[in-house]
């Protein structure tokens, strides 16, 4: 039932979702070793950024432990064989999390996302297609924008990963491609379109 509660409400707020082109997404980096993440609060988060733990020792797990509605809950592992984990920020609010094994030890971190100014009320008036969805392992999009040619597509998994990423020529305002997928594993892909002027609009589509 949280799953597909899930599926509901990021696909609302995704839709909802869009960064200007004057303001770069950063990518935000958490040191893991010993007992602690470095730093324990990370500043300045926006919506659009990531965050990235790296791991320097031990043997960890980056978990979440509150997230604002909408957003993923996440829980990796952060040890010598996997090493890093990237979680974007697409929901604005308040997130904390921890570490498994040393939560007792006061292992926590936390951070607070918010909009990047003068974002909240910008929205792309790109009409997107992803057909067919479902799909088996071949999908078409059509983008179509009276503001701005697309210059790439990120599509994520629903944990935050990112599992391809297609930069395009400018096309005009339309573009059609059929994209070959029959290498990724099935699930819910969100598919993450991004123009000229930086402004994202974002679809989910199922792959049997």
């Amino acid at each position: 039932m949280k799953t597909v509660l899930f599926f509901i409400q990021i696909r609302i707020f995704l839709l909802l979702l869009a960064f200007p082109g004057n303001v770069s997404a950063k990518i935000h980096d958490v040191t893991v070793s010993n007992f602690a993440f470095s730093p324990d609060v990370i500043p300045s988060v926006e919506v659009g950024d990531t965050i990235r733990w790296i791991w320097a020792s031990g043997s960890h797990t980056t978990t979440s432990t509150s997230v604002p509605g909408g957003a993923a809950t996440w829980d990796a592992p952060i040890s010598s064989s996997s090493t890093t984990f990237d979680y974007p920020v697409l929901v604005a609010g308040n997130y904390t999390y921890k570490c498994t094994p040393h939560f007792s030890m006061g292992m926590v971190g936390s951070f607070t996302a918010e909009f990047p100014s003068g974002t909240r009320n910008q929205a792309s008036s790109a009409e997107i297609s992803v057909f067919p969805n479902p799909f088996v392992s071949r999908v078409a999009i059509r983008y179509q924008s009276p503001e701005a040619s697309l210059e790439m597509l990120s599509i994520y998994d629903l944990t935050g990963r990112k599992l391809r990423e297609i930069r395009f020529e400018p096309s005009g305002t339309m573009t059609t491609r059929t994209l070959d997928l029959a290498d990724l594993s099935p699930g819910v892909m969100v598919f993450e379109f991004r123009d000229q002027n930086g402004k994202v609009s974002s679809r989910k589509a199922v792959k049997n």
